[in-house]
């Protein structure tokens, strides 16, 4: 107790000490102001300014790099990859022009206009992840929309319709289209894939289940 007490008051009378001395110098006398009127008198005397002229407005500032781009007119003309404009310059391939189809698929950046070459880096589970590689390696018919809230956008398919009873469905695809070597992309591809892939069972023991009805294949 009595060790106690000491260290109470030994900081007790450093507190008081504090305090008194915050006090004097609160207290203490205050310092005389200049007078105010003074250089108010001098400003009188002093001539006018001229007005400054308006300073002109400064270019506002390009876009960071990740905003979304907001562009929604276009000039007409195509870009590609250096290593395409290659092969174009040396008559390997055609001109972009000839090489999309008459309605291309427009597709809004999400953030910005990406840039050619780098590294991509992907998360990627294995050989079994098909989706890993097919996503980056195949155009899909109908595309999800960024957010996935939104409606379904369209892909190589410009227009689709279901009938009333939501058991038909009619797409239709753009014209032009081709496949990497240049030659023409058709329904026929689509027919091709259904009944020598997805049909034979060769191949595919049995359909996806996307593809069936009650268990039975859909008429294409």
């Amino acid at each position: 107790m009595r060790s106690w007490r000491g260290k109470l008051s030994l900081t007790t009378l450093l507190a008081v000490l504090l305090v008194v001395s915050m006090l004097a110098v609160g207290c203490g006398s205050r310092p005389e102001l200049p007078d105010a009127a003074a250089p108010a008198a001098e400003e009188a005397a002093a001539p006018a300014a001229e007005e400054a002229a308006p300073a002109e407005a400064e270019p506002a500032a390009a876009a960071e790099t990740g905003e979304r781009n907001t562009k929604t007119e276009w000039d007409g003309t195509y870009n590609e990859a250096p290593m395409l404009k290659e092969m174009v310059a040396a008559g390997s391939i055609p001109a972009v022009e000839e090489r999309l189809p008459a309605e291309p698929l427009i597709v809004e950046p999400y953030e910005s206009i990406g840039k050619y070459g780098g590294t991509w880096r992907r998360a990627f589970l294995g050989v079994k992840d098909f989706h890993a590689w097919g996503r980056i390696n195949y155009d899909p018919v109908l595309r999800w929309a960024p957010d996935f809230a939104d409606p379904i956008e369209e892909g190589i398919a410009k227009a689709w319709e279901w009938n009333d009873e939501g058991t038909e469905l009619t797409l239709t695809f753009r014209e032009g289209m081709k496949w990497s070597d240049g030659a023409p992309f058709t329904v026929d591809d689509i027919l091709f894939w259904w009944e020598y892939i997805e049909l034979d069972t060769n191949i595919t023991p049995s359909p996806h289940i996307e593809w069936t009805v009650d268990g039975e294949p859909m008429t294409l």
